[in-house]
């Protein structure tokens, strides 16, 4: 924040002496304590709408964000991870990943500053990677709710046909479908291309199809 004037860190207001730690420890560093804006928990929709005024979300390192992540990669906000060698400092970098967008991962925390402040400092760079991922929201692996669905299926079809003979619990491996955004032919709400990415959200949620179950014959 030194090196970025007028740059203010949005937080999350959970717990009243979090916020003010926060800001002394600011204070100390020579920072306006005020730069540090807490917000009111919110509805999701309404969180949405304001998180689409971000910049960048700055993922935590040791245990990265989960559903924060995705909810700022579907409000248009790039987020940059530094990923560690844990799972739960992974998580920002998988969630990248998923949705096309490796160039916001960094290996170590000298980089993950290094390139934050690079970005706050040049909007056309950041607007740019703004536009791929809201360009991403319709065609990542991320957000496409059927494929995810289809693997989940198959995956409980691998387990029933492993009952079925009579096999032990053991791992297996599903391949991935590849290709296209999967289509169904079942009633899934079309999400326009000029929709936004908060309103297509809703048609994510609710693309859903009922599907046969089976059994084993005895």
């Amino acid at each position: 924040m030194e090196r970025v004037g007028g740059s203010v860190l949005w937080l999350g207001t959970w717990i009243p002496i979090t916020a003010n730690n926060l800001r002394k420890g600011a204070e100390r560093a020579g920072i306006d304590p005020y730069r540090l804006i807490f917000a009111a928990i919110e509805d999701h929709d309404r969180h949405l709408a304001r998180l689409a005024l971000a910049n960048i979300a700055l993922d935590t390192h040791h245990h990265g964000g989960g559903i924060t992540t995705v909810d700022a990669l579907i409000a248009g906000v790039p987020v940059l991870s530094a990923m560690g060698d844990t799972p739960s400092s992974r998580m920002g970098a998988t969630l990248l990943n998923a949705v096309g967008m490796p160039e916001l991962i960094v290996s170590d925390l000298a980089t993950y500053e290094r390139r934050a402040i690079e970005l706050a400092k040049d909007p056309a760079q950041l607007e740019g990677l703004k536009k791929k991922l809201v360009a991403a929201l319709d065609t990542s692996p991320l957000f496409d709710v059927l494929r995810y669905t289809r693997h989940l299926e198959n995956a409980f079809e691998a387990m029933r046909q492993r009952q079925c003979a009579g096999e032990r619990p053991a791992d297996i491996e599903i391949p991935a479908i590849l290709g296209p955004r999967v289509s169904s032919s079942c009633s899934v709400p079309k999400v326009s291309t000029h929709t936004s990415p908060i309103s297509a959200r809703k048609g994510w949620i609710s693309a859903s199809c009922t599907t046969t179950t089976s059994s084993c014959s005895t």
